[in-house]
Order: C-alpha cells, then sequence, then structure tokens
C-alpha cells in the first residue's frame, strides 16, 4: 500500500545515553545490510512489546512497516495490535483486522481485561509452546493528541499533581502494566521496544491528525516524506519494574490474569518518566529538525517489499477480509434490524418455534437463587429475601414499573402463571424478537397492528397486551432513584462505573435486568464472550444446531456476568466457562433426536390456535360489515350553493382515491375476489392492501397515507 499509494521512508535512530539504551556494538549488529550497503532488515528480538506515542491515525500503519524490516523471518506476520474498538467495522481493512487477530479496546479497564486476558493467554501460550515471533503493538496514550485530548490530560494532571505534557497525553499504565506481568512468565526473554515518532511538517503544539489522514495519505497522494523514529529496548525482566513475574507467584492465577494493582504505583512513575524524556526528546527534534543519536546518523530504509513475491501478502490481508464480510454478513455480527423479528401476517400463530419455547422454559425454570433483589417484600410478587431467582427478578421488574397498569399487577398477583408468561413474552419483546406492530388480543382495531395468537404462552385468561405496551413497561422499569438520572449506556459502561464504584448510579441497572438486555442486545460479543462463532441476540434466534438447555444457561451466565459479577465464581459456569475466564458456557451441538424433540407444538395448542385465528378473522369481517352498513345509513350531505360561496381551488378538500387492486389478508387466504362498491368495506380494503404485515415497527409506516393512520372504526368520520 506504502510502495504504491503513499511512498515514504524510515529514518530510524538510536537510543545511545539514557535509559534502554543501545552500544555502539549493538547498533552494528542490529544494521544488516545487503552487497550494496542498503539496510534490509534490523536484527532485534522478534519477541517483544512494542509501545509508541500516537498521532495520526496511519500511526499502526506505519509501526507494522518497521516491524516488517524486523528480523528475516516474518514478525510481520504475527503482529497483534490493539486499537480503538471502533477502527473495526472500517470497510475491508477493519474486516481484516478482525481476521487478522487485532485487538480491539473500548479505552475501559473494567470492559478490556476480559478481552485482553483472553488474548494475552492465547499469545503466551503460542510463543511458548511453539516459539514463534510474538509481535505485540499497545499505544499507552490510548488515543489521538487531539484539542479535545490535551485539556483532559491537563485537567488530569493537575488534579494529580504531576507534570503536563507538551506534545503528548499521559500514558495510561493500566493495559500495559497488565500486558507485561501477564506474557513474561511465558515469555522469559521478552523485551519491550519503545518508539517516538515524528512526522515532518507537523508544527510544535499542532496536532498531526490536521495534517495527515487516513484520506491524505492513501486516496489524496499526500504521505509524510519521512517517518523520523527513535528506539528505545528494555529487557522486561530486568529493566522494567513491573514485580515478580516468575511462574509460582501472586501474579500468575489458573487463566493467567495478573492484580493490575500490585507494583502498580512504581511502573506510573516509570511509565511517566519514560513519556517525560519522550516529550523532551520530541522538543529537541524541532529544535535541530533530528533526533540525537550521539554522534550516529539515522538509518533510512524506504517503505518497499523486498521480495516482488511478498505482493502476495496483500492480498492474504484483503481476500480474508472481504471474504470476513461475506461470512459475518451471514452470520455473526451482523444481524439486521430488519433480520430479528418474528414475521408473520395478522392471525397467524406463532409456534413455539417461533417464540423458541424451550429456551424461556428453561429461563424461566431456573432455580438458582443468585440475582440481588432490589425491592425485598416491597409488594406481593417481591420476595422478602435478599437474593431471587432470574424469573423472580425480571417478573418483579415489570409489576414495579412506573406503566404497569393496576388491572395488569392486580392479575399478576391473582394467577402468577399469567405473570410468568407476560414475562416470557416481554423478554421477546426485551431482545427485540417481538416488535411494536403485534397485539395479542383478537379484537385489536388499528391497521398499525397484526395480532396473534400464542398458544404456548397463552394458556391462562389474562389479557397479553400488545407490544408496545410491553416495551412502554420495560422502558420504565426504573427504581424511584433512577427515574430522573441517565443510566449506564452500553455493558462497557456498567462494568466501568462497577469498578469505579458508582453504585448509586448503577443500582437499576444492575439490579433490574430489563435495561441490561437492550444493552446487550446491541453490544457485539462475539468476539468477547462466544470466541466469535454467534452472538448474544443468536441465543434467541430459531437455532437446529445448539442445545435450548445451553443457550439459556449462556443468557444466565451473560445476566450473572454483568448483573452481579465481582469476580467470584459465575453459578452458570460451566467446566469451559471456569477453564476460560470471560467466555460463556459451551454450546453443545444438538442430536438428531434431539432436534425432533425441541419446540414441538401439542395438539391442544395447535387447535387452540386455528381456532383464534377463526375468531380474528371473524372480528374483522364483522367490523367491515358494520362501516359498510354505518356509511349507507348516513345521509349524503347538502350540496353548496356555488353561485354564492367563491371558494378557491386550493382549499376544495379532495375526496379519498379508492384502489381495487390486491386482496384482504387473513390468515387462511380467501380466493372470493372483494366487492368493489363503493362504502366503508372499500375503504378498510384499502387499509389492509397498503399497509406492510411484516414492517418492523410504527416508524416503518410514517410515510403511510392518511387511510392507513387511522382506525377502521374512524374511517368513516
Amino acid at each position: 500500500m506504502c510502495q504504491w499509494f503513499a511512498p515514504t521512508k524510515l529514518s530510524i535512530t538510536f537510543e545511545t545515553e539514557g535509559k534502554g539504551r543501545f552500544s555502539a556494538e549493538d547498533i552494528e549488529a542490529v544494521i544488516v545490510r545487503n552487497d550494496a550497503g542498503d539496510v534490509v532488515s534490523l536484527n532485534l528480538p522478534t519477541k517483544f512489546v512494542m509501545i509508541s506515542n500516537h498521532q495520526i491515525y496511519a500511526d499502526w500503519w506505519y509501526a507494522w512497516c518497521l516491524i516488517y524490516f524486523i528480523g528475516a523471518q516474518g514478525v510481520h506476520r504475527n503482529v497483534y495490535i490493539t486499537l480503538k474498538k471502533s477502527l473495526q467495522w472500517i470497510p475491508v481493512v477493519g474486516w481484516g483486522m478482525q481476521l487478522y487477530g487485532f485487538i480491539f479496546l473500548a479505552r475501559s479497564w473494567a470492559s478490556d481485561r476480559i478481552q485482553l486476558a483472553s488474548h494475552l493467554a492465547a499469545l503466551g501460550k503460542r510463543a511458548e509452546e511453539e516459539d514463534k515471533p510474538l509481535c505485540f503493538l499497545l499505544y499507552p496514550e490510548g488515543t489521538l493528541v487531539s484539542p479535545n485530548t490535551r485539556p483532559v490530560s491537563k485537567k488530569f494532571a493537575d488534579k494529580e499533581g504531576i507534570a503536563d505534557l507538551s506534545n503528548l497525553l499521559l500514558p495510561r499504565s493500566t493495559g500495559l502494566y497488565y500486558s507485561l506481568r501477564s506474557l513474561a512468565p511465558r515469555v522469559p526473554d521478552l523485551k519491550l521496544i519503545d518508539l517516538t515518532v515524528v512526522y515532518p511538517g507537523i508544527p510544535r503544539m499542532g496536532y498531526g491528525q490536521d495534517y495527515y489522514t487516513l484520506r491524505s495519505i492513501f486516496m489524496d497522494g499526500v504521505p509524510p516524506p519521512v517517518i523520523h523514529i527513535h528506539l528505545k529496548m528494555f529487557d522486561v525482566a530486568t529493566g522494567v519494574p513491573i514485580g515478580d513475574t516468575a511462574p509460582g507467584s501472586s501474579s500468575e492465577t489458573t487463566h493467567h490474569e495478573t492484580d493490575v494493582s500490585e507494583g502498580r504505583t512504581i511502573f506510573d512513575i516509570w511509565l511517566r518518566e519514560l513519556w517525560q524524556e519522550k516529550d523532551d526528546l520530541i522538543n529537541g527534534f524541532f529544535e535541530t529538525r533530528s533526533f540525537r543519536a550521539g554522534g550516529i546518523s539515522p538509518v533510512e530504509i524506504p517503505v518497499k517489499l523486498r521480495r516482488k513475491r511478498e505482493i502476495l501478502d496483500a492480498f492474504c490481508f484483503f481476500l480474508p477480509a472481504g471474504a470476513g464480510y461475506l461470512w459475518g454478513m451471514s452470520s455473526v455480527g451482523y444481524l439486521s434490524r430488519k433480520a430479528l423479528p418474528i414475521k408473520r401476517h395478522d392471525a397467524e400463530p406463532l409456534t413455539r418455534e417461533d417464540v423458541q419455547f424451550d429456551l424461556l422454559h428453561h429461563i424461566f425454570s431456573d432455580t438458582n437463587v443468585v440475582f440481588t433483589n432490589p425491592t425485598p417484600g416491597a409488594n406481593a410478587l417481591c420476595a422478602k429475601s435478599d437474593k431471587v431467582t432470574f424469573a423472580e427478578l425480571y417478573i418483579s421488574a415489570l409489576y414495579n414499573s412506573s406503566k404497569c397498569s393496576k388491572v395488569l399487577r392486580e392479575k399478576m398477583i391473582e394467577t402468577p402463571a399469567f405473570a410468568t408468561e407476560l414475562a416470557k413474552i416481554s423478554l421477546l419483546t426485551n431482545v427485540g424478537r417481538i416488535n411494536t406492530t403485534m397485539a395479542f388480543f383478537p379484537e385489536m382495531k388499528t391497521a398499525l397492528r397484526t395480532y396473534h395468537p400464542v398458544p404456548s404462552l397463552q394458556k391462562t385468561n389474562g389479557n397479553a397486551q400488545d407490544a408496545p405496551r410491553i416495551k412502554n413497561c420495560l422502558k420504565a422499569a426504573l427504581l424511584p432513584n433512577e427515574i430522573k438520572s441517565a443510566p449506564p449506556s452500553s455493558p462497557d459502561e456498567i462494568l466501568e462505573r462497577r469498578v469505579s464504584n458508582h453504585l448509586s448510579e448503577l443500582r437499576s441497572v444492575l439490579e433490574i435486568p430489563t435495561h441490561l438486555i437492550m444493552y446487550l442486545r446491541e453490544q457485539p460479543l462475539a468476539n468477547v464472550h462466544f470466541d466469535g462463532v454467534l452472538n448474544f441476540l443468536d441465543l434467541f434466534l430459531p437455532n437446529r444446531e445448539l442445545m435450548s438447555f445451553d443457550r439459556a444457561r449462556a443468557f444466565l451466565w451473560l445476566s450473572y456476568f454483568y448483573l452481579e459479577s465481582d469476580g467470584g465464581q459465575n453459578p452458570f459456569a460451566d467446566e469451559f466457562a471456569r477453564k476460560y475466564s470471560g467466555k460463556a458456557p459451551w454450546l453443545r451441538q444438538m442430536t438428531e433426536h434431539q432436534r425432533k424433540t425441541e419446540n414441538v407444538d401439542t395438539n391442544e395448542e395447535m387447535t387452540w390456535g386455528k381456532r383464534m385465528s377463526a375468531q380474528r378473522n371473524t372480528f374483522l369481517q364483522k367490523l367491515v360489515n358494520s362501516l359498510d352498513d354505518d356509511k349507507k345509513a348516513r345521509p349524503p350531505p347538502a350540496p353548496a350553493d356555488s353561485t354564492n360561496i367563491a371558494v378557491s381551488e386550493s382549499t376544495i378538500r379532495r375526496p379519498r382515491q379508492t384502489h381495487d387492486e390486491g386482496a384482504f389478508m387473513y390468515y387462511v387466504p380467501q380466493n372470493d375476489s372483494p366487492s368493489t362498491a363503493d362504502g366503508g368495506k372499500r375503504e378498510a380494503w384499502h387499509i389492509v392492501t397498503t399497509t406492510d404485515p411484516l414492517a418492523d415497527s410504527d416508524d416503518d409506516l410514517e410515510h403511510a397515507d392518511e387511510h392507513v393512520l387511522v382506525d377502521y372504526s374512524e374511517s368513516t368520520s
């Protein structure tokens, strides 16, 4: 890419005086030249963590170019880069980075810890057991230096009483400290390589992203003419203060996670001093236009391929990227909003397969009393104990919602089985399987909704409400002290605030699951908890491969992980989840016999569903006939006296146009052609034939004509 679209060169200098210095002999041994005297590679160690200052979005690209010249065995093929999470969705490049195993972080230790632990354990094991190169690239500043981030860094420096930097942001030590302590026990000869990078043309106190963007570099043909890089190198075991990392020490746990609090203060000071030296080095560069190198001339390396056949490596990046995109579109991480909801015509029953009855049964029949009860004994549905099951917690959340009507509450208390059925339908609404175009009582009149009997979840006599009312109950499921405050907006923020001990701000979200589920359904969790094989929403989709019991256990594990987990054992974990920290329980494949026995509708349910469909069709036919009779009985309006009244053409109210095409869509299709006589029947006819019964929500009908936006009962007014 650089060679073709953005030609440039690397100008490399080595530290010769301070910490991390190279001797003259070391530098001579590092630089490898060909017979013509050109530098072809750098003989640096092949197992290292690399850190650098962060100025532009292409920093990681140029760091990768430097890594390309390290060693002769393709270290660049084993590079793992930590980047901001949003970058993984960049078209083509982002997909390729995902397939190459790059690590995407949210810059929140609470949410990044699990992701980082899983990757580091795999990298360390691979480097240790297979003796493979290891290059882990990390940017301790966490983000670019910009007009928005510089004041934040200064504010933190003032608060902590430490010196601020003029060209850089204060580094965040947690991720680097954790990474070094996790990798060091497995890789005894691990090195830390520190880069100080400067791009020409950026003035003192300027911001790199204002001068070099990805677009200007690769599309407009304006790359930096040279990238100045100053190298320092430390032996992690002896030159970096990360504490005792010997096997068997307190730093090594079963899952190779590490205590980030141990020895952090010393490491914080060490890293800030390193960044202060880096800041001074950049100030010196602005004065002399070069890094000091102890009299040794910079090593210049043009950024181009050493061998022409390596052009195939580019295809090794972009072809998997394209394949990954196509695979993802049909599986994990790209589930669209329109693919998720159940789609059925009016009066068509929802089967056990549609609602995933067995999955809901396992979730709401689980007997683990492990979830915190936010309101012990507050009402007849709230247990007096401090801990409850998930079913009790969820039903209580619905009951306590400010949008739950008095009649509905009384029915929930009177008939506990109805409360459980309502909770199951509400959970489907919560995750988006049931959208706001559905209703569950046959006398529903509005054309904006469709009626659907749910035989497996309507075995009591209670009114199951319609989806919009259920959704309102879910959104209003807050405790009194949370009504006026904004809850966290993502699972990452929930974990971050938990670590920060902002429990008063989190009480409703941590103890009432409805909002957590709304966050989980929007969050890509495939790589975090499921090794990329499925996402949170996949747990609720019809699945003929994975057992309902296992999917229910994974859902309960996730709920406990975000609602309750304080580092202790998750009661829903299996052997796999206990072995691999942060991973959901293993999902087993169903046998052919299990496929035949899951989510099977009973004869009684099918009979009831057909009866309710027929009742709905009869109701609609009577409604249309009554509208027709009512309009015929209404006397025609008296004609206006056109000789005495002058009316502009623009103010004349045009009569509604009628349409004869289409058919009235019942659940059981009708063969008879509908009547085309003038009257209310034609108008109702127009509504059902011009409204998409599979629209996802009311929002999708915002451009419907005036016929659709009124109830049948009002269409003749």
